[in-house]
């Protein structure tokens, strides 16, 4: 079973494929084509792998753009965790009741403007170990941007959930309103490219007031003007990050930094050991 934290919308993309198939098979058997055994009529019939690659040319041109950020996603957790930086794997059984419910909610609140929180307790769940990344944004939330209309997502306000665990791609985190008083225990912010999957997010002004970011991952980050007030930060890995005007006053635990005066040196080590090292100038 795929255990990486692409898992979630492998899976998702799996299960909408199979739905798919099965009202294809039902079109394709009441409409009277020929019988499947003649080459022609099994060239049409529809099948599963070409189920998904309808699915996700939803989300892009090319399906395989769809595929490849998937598996960056799980080579990049895949390091991580060999190296030592992540310490533990907050991964969940997929279960599509559960899936549907989250996406309920996560449309709810963008929609409606109510917080997350309240979506998630009307449905009885979390979004711990969930997998907050592009695809599966682009499959919630599909906007045809006009240059003359720039139609933007609501903000959806995540306070007050628990994400433990989640990988939350630069995406979301440019639509979400506050992450104050979050349980992001081990969270990874990262941002996903063309290139390859990498540490850090970008933000101004973020609320993360009174949050849990024990053990999370926000390294490289551009988290200036940031509210990190009361929020629990013991084991948060700052390395290479902006933190210029940010508030600390009441924050608790013991947080990792770059070496003063080596600013950049961590971001060059992973590039170099991940293989990016040639894409610098």
């Amino acid at each position: 079973m795929d255990k990486g934290p692409a898992s979630h919308v492998r899976l998702k993309l799996y299960d909408d494929a199979k739905l798919l198939l099965r009202q294809l098979k039902s079109h394709y058997e009441s409409s009277g084509l020929p019988s499947i055994s003649r080459t022609a009529a099994n060239r049409k019939r529809p099948t599963l792998t070409g189920c998904k690659k309808l699915i996700a040319k939803k989300y892009f041109e090319d399906y395989k753009d769809c595929f490849d950020r998937l598996d960056n996603l799980d080579s990049f957790a895949e390091y991580n965790y060999a190296s030592g930086t992540w310490s533990s794997d907050f991964n969940k059984s997929w279960r599509r009741s559960v899936h549907k419910k989250q996406m309920a909610a996560l449309i709810e609140a963008e929609s409606s403007g109510v917080s997350l929180k309240k979506c998630a307790d009307k449905y009885g769940i979390d979004f711990d170990g969930f997998h907050f990344n592009d695809v599966l944004y682009m499959a919630l939330f599909p906007r045809t941007i006009d240059i003359d209309d720039f139609a933007h997502p609501n903000l959806i306000d995540f306070s007050g959930i628990s994400a433990n665990g989640s990988f939350i791609d630069s995406t979301w985190v440019n639509t979400i309103g506050s992450f104050s008083m979050c349980q992001l225990k081990q969270a990874k912010f990262y941002t996903s490219t063309s290139e390859g999957c990498f540490p850090g997010t970008n933000t101004y002004q973020m609320d993360f007031t009174g949050a849990n970011l024990s053990g999370a991952d926000l390294r490289f980050s551009y988290l200036r003007g940031c509210n990190f007030t009361n929020t629990k930060l013991e084991g948060t890995d700052f390395r290479d990050s902006n933190l210029l005007e940010c508030c600390f006053s009441g924050a608790e635990g013991t947080y990792i930094l770059t070496t003063e005066g080596n600013e950049g040196v961590e971001r060059l080590r992973y590039l170099i050991a991940t293989g990016h090292g040639s894409h610098l100038r």
